[in-house]
């Protein structure tokens, strides 16, 4: 209870009406206590907005056509521009976003020796895995059949394990008319005598092998598409 003498000591002060804050002021007030929300929040649509561009963009470059060489050494830059550029209309836009992308990943691998560049064999076993390639370009089709058993028939089915294949799993490049007849052009490989060295890039190619395989995100109308076209690639050597 307050005493006599506090009461008196109160008794003329008057207690100071609420300030009216402005609009502007209110504004001001709250941005002080909240400004740090603001920034979360907005930061996070940030980063919500370019995880979704990023994928949108990663969906709108996805080869139509992925194809993995593996050979002793790689080919030349010109030679798997070329081939991308050359096959490109064979291949068509598979998945209907309004561009033909067909996207050659090398390794230099040699599959008789596992101790050769063990970087480019750690590469290729990795993204082996992930099984999203449509083709194999190979110096050793055998060897790498026996090892990662990825190539499969032209229906897309692999052939049992233990049994004889039913038909062929690759086909020599020069014996498949479309492929052997793709104008590739020339490579340098480098100066001589100041003079460039170059080279014939089908002739190149032509000691390849070529197999298929079937990637695991496909539907069954792709998967329809791409036996379409390993048929138009192999004409002539069946």
């Amino acid at each position: 209870m307050a005493s006599d003498y506090q009461e008196w000591i109160a008794r003329d002060v008057k207690r100071e009406a609420p300030k009216e804050l402005t609009k502007k002021e209110k504004r001001a007030n709250w941005w002080h206590y909240h400004w740090l929300h603001v920034a979360l929040g907005v930061a996070l649509v940030l980063v919500v907005g370019g995880v979704v561009l990023s994928a949108v963009r990663n969906r709108n470059n996805q080869p139509d056509c992925q194809i993995a060489y593996i050979g002793a050494t790689f080919l030349p830059d010109e030679t798997v521009a070329a081939l991308e550029a050359q096959l490109a209309p064979l291949v068509g836009d598979v998945d209907g976003n309004g561009k033909t992308i067909v996207q050659i990943r090398q390794y230099a691998v040699d599959l008789e020796d596992e101790n050769a560049n063990p970087y480019q064999q750690m590469t290729l076993v990795t993204h082996l895995s992930a099984n999203d390639n449509f083709l194999y370009l190979l110096e050793d089709p055998e060897g790498f059949q026996e090892q990662f058993g990825l190539l499969t028939y032209g229906d897309g089915t692999r052939p049992e394990e233990g049994t004889a294949s039913e038909e062929p799993l690759w086909y020599a490049w020069k014996d498949c008319k479309t492929l052997a007849e793709l104008p590739l052009g020339e490579y340098q490989t480098g100066i001589s005598d100041g003079e460039p060295v170059t080279g014939s890039s089908q002739e190149l190619l032509s000691g390849l092998y070529i197999g298929r395989a079937l990637c695991n995100d496909w539907s069954q109308e792709e998967a329809a598409v791409y036996t379409q076209i390993w048929q138009n690639l192999i004409a002539g050597a069946q």
